[in-house]
């Protein structure tokens, strides 16, 4: 297997806190996510760990703890652009250009 494209590896630590930290601000033992997402001890562990999951797995984790909505609305197309667009420059009075 080729190895990752750079970044790879950090968003999939970075999500995989991001995912233990709803679990523990839900007060869900990763037994009780398992049973309310209907994935593995063993999947939601490694997601955890930042080992990655199928997607599908991610987004049944994510729908269980309340954050599925969220996690798919971050990838849509204008709220990506909105935050990657440099604002216009302003003149030297504060207005834009």
């Amino acid at each position: 297997m080729s190895r990752p494209p750079a970044g790879v590896p950090r968003a999939m630590r970075r999500l995989g806190t991001d995912l233990a930290t709803w679990r523990r601000i839900r007060r869900l033992t990763v037994e009780e996510l398992s049973q309310r997402s209907g994935v593995g001890v063993a999947t939601i562990t490694r997601l955890e760990a930042g080992r990655g999951a199928p997607l599908e797995h991610v987004l049944r984790v994510a729908a269980a703890l309340g954050v599925g909505e969220v996690l798919a609305t971050a990838l849509t197309p204008r709220n990506v652009l909105a935050r990657s667009t440099p604002a216009p420059p302003r003149t030297s009075n504060g207005n834009k250009k």
